[in-house]
């Protein structure tokens, strides 16, 4: 994602958190791709990103959230997103969806609103969340959140059974 966003901004910077050998990978692609506006940051922690308050128009990530351990972690990065983005900013984060039907997750797993699951294809585990933590994590950091869907069916409410197992959500900062 990094390559297509250099083209539309003029400073592009992707956080792995927990991921060492991402930068290496971005490197090589920028490098190959000869563009200079790609740089990485690394953190072991999603509640402190490497990059300084109100520094980001844009935030975007599709598997990032999918590595994170637990509610409160989601919530943190959360937070950290409304820091570091400009007023005006958006945030795109894309989470595993803890289906609406109440049949499908453990009970306890519903109710405390997250579970983790494994990959079907790496064996790792995949955090999955509510739909209205997102929403409610969002808002508690100060965003607004004009959408928040699976991405085939933006109106889940009568949709049960469509959809795949990601969602997202577009969080925007108040100006």
């Amino acid at each position: 994602m990094l390559v297509p966003a250099s083209h539309f901004f003029g400073k592009v910077t992707g956080v792995s958190i927990g991921q060492g050998d991402d930068r290496d990978a971005a490197k090589s692609m920028a490098d190959a791709q000869r563009l200079s506006n790609i740089s990485l940051a690394e953190t072991d922690s999603p509640s402190m990103l490497p990059l300084d308050n109100a520094s980001a128009d844009f935030i975007y990530s599709l598997h990032g959230v999918l590595r994170l351990p637990d509610l409160t972690s989601f919530k943190s990065l959360v937070n950290e997103c409304a820091r570091v983005l400009r007023p005006g900013g958006v945030a795109m984060l894309w989470f595993g969806r803890l289906t609406r039907l109440p049949f499908a997750p453990p009970g306890k797993a519903w109710l405390r609103g997250f579970d983790l699951r494994p990959d079907l294809v790496s064996g790792a585990n995949r955090l999955h969340i509510r739909m209205f933590h997102a929403r409610r994590a969002a808002r508690s950091a100060g965003m607004n959140t004009p959408s928040l869907s699976t991405p085939l069916h933006p109106d889940t409410s009568w949709r049960l059974f469509r959809g795949g197992d990601l969602s997202y959500i577009t969080a925007h900062k108040p100006r």
